[in-house]
């Protein structure tokens, strides 16, 4: 026994209230998402994906709604998660523009709500640039009470194709035993014939809990295009053979089915305030435009076979026509597939057209079109058809058409027979048929099933599936024929051997709900803490990658600072010595429909701070760190710990009073983060903790040893010998405050003492290279402080060395100049004789080169490069070749 029950609120029949009387033939592991997962029209960035709340009992209230996406099906690594609502002026279907993934690659997501999580959707986007691979299950004409569909569970047990095309008639609007085989458990819901909203939204809903379709749509995306039975039989724009005037006038049922449409399937409309306007084009690669076209609603004029040739009648109507001519001279793509609704290539029987619905009805619009193609050289254009509810293959033919050659065809064309309907009602057979056009290669009457379409950049091939049956439930297939269509080619060909594709779908996700899987929900409340110290701070309350369907606007700004967008994030700033809790609401709205909005509130704490502590220190990689804090600062003991400044390279674990530094692997170099120790009482003082830490490449193979008064400094410039430049990193760390040093180059530093007496110091100079993995070379220099004043003001010279070494007529010294200073060079022999000696007054400060030329007459050998200048002298040893 069926119970039907329609509630009236506000001017709309809620279809959840149907359900309720429906629950027991629901399977409550799926509650609420009785209806599945489903998404659809993938791009190569992104994909739409959709589902159906159904509440436990009647309300007219939201209902939130988080979805989540993943490259793995475990979820172990989500890439995009978020939240929306379901309305019920939406019946409760929710669509989530979902944007920032890699092309050509497969996902799996779901939805969560009252605390259950849905079913695992799989889908994936589109190609971008070079591909050769494309293969699509086209289907249509789907009736509930005529059958099984088993076609649909075929498609999803196959598991190799991109994408379900669906050409329409995807419902029937009948009631029950109006358009029937008389299958007992095959009944439509509701039983009268659909013409209220209400009526659409609940035929939808009956059919999307079949099991088939469920499946279907939840393990490939869908691409869809309605014909007449969404609406009513044999329907034009202002009207339908199956439409009276005791129904009500067309424009209100025609809205009707539009909006149970636009709520209920996978669909992106190109145009989100227009219902009926659903042409658009789904790129796939460089490979294939697909074309979804209307040739049902949006420009069809009333049937009329007497007028097919007339030029003011048209299928598409004048602005879809003038858009398709656009897209089809678009030369980037290999191939162009218009998938329409109604049969293009003429049927004539002894050379009367015979169907006024189909494109005969509109001779000269399928002219105009034909000679668009020809007369502009686009070539590899076919054709995908439904509606008819039989098999067909044809060429498009042209005036001189070859039938043996398929010289002058226009374009090819293959039409998928129905799911489930039944054949077309034609007296003559199919042999018949063939000898009265010979433009049609292959026609099936009887069979029911789908089309897989392959393409590739050497061929197009359409394998025909065909169903045992449909009166039982039943997945059983066969192959019925196959025909193809080569490149710059305009006829088809039949072959024996089904196109065969090599590529693996991944793993299809279970048929029911895996309650146990994590779950990442964007918050409606992110509680967040700061301090005083931070001039500025990001919370990224949208989940990144931000996708650019989404839009973060704020709509209540704070009261004690500033804040706007910045790259998805809210970028916070306290007003100077505001110690306190702040508050800032934000919205996050998809940019195309249905435009649902999602609210997000900040609360800030905005935290004071003492004077920070500070830790200079180092280790090396692989090493962590581990501080152990008493904050000093404080009336009261701190009640929490907060990371307040986040490392660059590294992590930090608290853990009580103690924290724990894990550098990056790999990394070398500086990084610093800040902690603060914090009493949880209102306006209160943290205690702050500074952290240098520098993760350092390697203990020191090499040690220079400097001696100096306690007063003075020196100037330095080393060679790393285990690396060559450029360097990816470089630096030096100097464990004690004995001094000033000052970094001049990679290869140069000055040091200059500020101890009051003697003792020691150290620095380490170390670089790391761009190799993978990093390379690095380090040195400790150690530096006596003698108990002697020398009154020497600090370095004056530091050497680079000579090049070329060795040498043939002359070579290059390279030096630094600390401060403007004389100097002086010699080179001197074996035996200690002076070759050359320069002098150099008011050496200008940094960085020079003094060439010495004219040594040709030197013999080769051994000698010393000696140069001073104030109290430095260095000796350089260079060989004459």
């Amino acid at each position: 026994m069926r119970l039907r029950i329609l509630l009236l609120l506000t001017g709309l029949f809620l279809s959840s209230t149907v359900l309720l009387a429906q629950r027991t033939s629901l399977d409550p592991a799926l509650r609420p998402f009785y209806h599945g997962v489903a998404s659809g029209d993938p791009l190569n960035n992104g994909v739409l994906l959709w589902t159906r709340v159904t509440p436990d009992s009647f309300m007219n209230q939201d209902v939130t709604v988080f979805w989540q996406i993943a490259t793995d099906i475990n979820f172990t690594n989500p890439v995009n998660y978020g939240r929306i609502e379901a309305l019920p002026e939406n019946d409760y279907t929710v669509k989530v523009e979902v944007c920032g993934l890699q092309p050509n690659t497969w996902y799996y997501y779901n939805f969560e709500a009252f605390g259950q999580i849905s079913t695992t959707g799989r889908t994936r986007t589109a190609p971008k640039g070079g591909n050769d691979s494309a293969r699509f299950a086209i289907v249509s004409c789907s009736s509930y009470e005529n059958g099984y569909f088993n076609a649909y569970k075929s498609i999803a047990q196959r598991n190799d194709v991109d994408a379900v095309i669906h050409l329409g008639d995807y419902i029937y609007e009948y009631g029950t035993g109006g358009y029937s085989q008389g299958i007992s458990n095959r009944v439509e819901d509701p039983t009268n014939e659909i013409i209220s909203l209400s009526d659409y939204r609940i035929r939808h809903s009956h059919y999307k809990l079949d099991n088939d379709l469920k499946r279907l749509h939840q393990v490939v995306p869908f691409m869809t295009v309605w014909d007449d039975h969404e609406s009513a039989n044999d329907a034009w724009k202002n009207g339908a053979e199956n439409h009276n005037s005791g129904e009500g006038p067309w424009a209100a049922r025609l809205a009707n089915s539009t909006k149970a449409y636009q709520e209920w399937m996978p669909l992106r409309y190109p145009d989100p305030t227009d219902t009926v306007k659903i042409y658009r084009s789904i790129q796939w690669g460089d490979l294939l435009n697909i074309l979804m076209l209307d040739t049902r609603i949006i420009g069809r004029d009333e049937q009329d076979l007497g007028a097919a040739n007339n030029s003011n009648r048209s299928l598409l109507g004048a602005t879809q026509y003038q858009w398709l001519t656009q897209q089809l001279s678009d030369s980037s793509f290999t191939w162009k597939m218009l998938a329409q609704q109604v049969m293009m290539a003429p049927l004539r029987v002894f050379g009367i057209p015979v169907n006024a619905d189909q494109w005969d009805g509109y001779a000269y619009e399928r002219d105009q079109l034909g000679n668009f193609v020809t007369g502009n050289n686009i070539r590899n254009v076919f054709v995908v058809t439904g509606d008819i509810h039989t098999s067909w293959v044809s060429d498009i033919p042209g005036p001189g058409y070859n039938s043996s050659t398929g010289a002058n065809s226009r374009m090819v064309e293959f039409v998928t027979t129905s799911v489930t309907s039944p054949g077309f009602p034609i007296a003559v057979g199919a042999g018949v048929i063939q000898a009265l056009n010979s433009h049609i290669k292959y026609v099936d009457l009887t069979e029911h099933g789908y089309m897989v379409t392959s393409v590739s950049k050497a061929r197009t091939q359409t394998d025909f599936f065909y169903v045992t049956n449909i009166i039982t439930p039943n997945a059983s297939t066969y192959r019925g024929a196959s025909y193809y269509t080569l490149p710059n080619q305009r006829n088809v060909r039949s072959t024996n051997t089904q196109f065969v594709r090599n590529i693996s779908n991944p793993a299809l996700p279970s048929a029911t709900p895996n309650q146990n899987l994590p779950f990442r929900k964007t918050p409606s409340l992110v509680r967040d803490t700061m301090s005083k110290n931070q001039s500025v701070v990001d919370f990224c309350v949208v989940p990144t990658p931000v996708c650019p369907a989404r839009d973060l606007v704020i709509i209540d700004s704070a009261n004690y600072g500033i804040c706007y967008e910045s790259n998805g994030c809210i970028r916070y700033a306290p007003d100077s010595n505001f110690i306190g809790r702040d508050t800032v609401i934000a919205v996050t709205c998809q940019t195309r429909a249905p435009f649902q909005c999602d609210t997000i509130t900040l609360a800030i704490w905005v935290q004071g701070v003492t004077d920070p502590s500070k830790i200079d220190t180092m280790i090396r990689p692989g090493d962590s760190l581990l501080i152990c804090w008493s904050p000093d600062d404080l009336p009261i003991a701190p009640d929490t710990t907060i990371l307040s400044i986040a490392p660059n390279n590294g992590s930090v674990i608290l853990q009580d009073s103690c924290l724990l530094f894990i550098p990056d692997s790999g990394y070398c170099g500086y990084d610093t983060f800040q902690i603060l120790a914090c009493p949880l009482v209102p306006d209160g003082v943290c205690d702050t903790l500074d952290v240098f830490i520098l993760t350092f490449p390697q203990i020191p193979a090499e040690n220079w040893q400097v001696t100096i008064p306690f007063d003075s400094g020196f100037g330095l410039c080393y060679t790393f010998d285990d690396i060559q430049p450029p360097f990816s990193s470089s630096g030096q760390w100097q464990q004690s405050s004995h001094a000033v040093v000052s970094t001049i180059s990679d290869s140069c530093l000055t040091y200059q003492s500020n101890a009051t007496s003697g003792g020691a110091d150290s620095i380490y100079i170390w670089a790391c290279d761009f190799s993978v993995p990093r390379k690095c070379d380090s040195l400790k220099i150690g530096i006596t402080l003698e108990e002697v004043t020398t009154g020497i003001s600090g370095p004056s010279l530091a050497i680079l060395g000579a090049y070329p070494n060795p040498f043939y007529d002359e070579f290059t010294v390279q030096f630094n100049m600390f401060f403007e200073a004389e100097f002086n060079i010699r080179l001197i022999d074996a035996s200690g004789k002076v070759i050359t000696s320069r002098k150099l007054e008011a050496v200008p400060a940094g960085l020079n080169y003094y060439r010495i030329n004219g040594l040709e007459v030197l013999p080769a050998g051994n000698y010393i490069l000696e140069i001073e200048s104030g109290n430095r002298i260095s000796r350089n040893s260079l060989i004459k070749l």
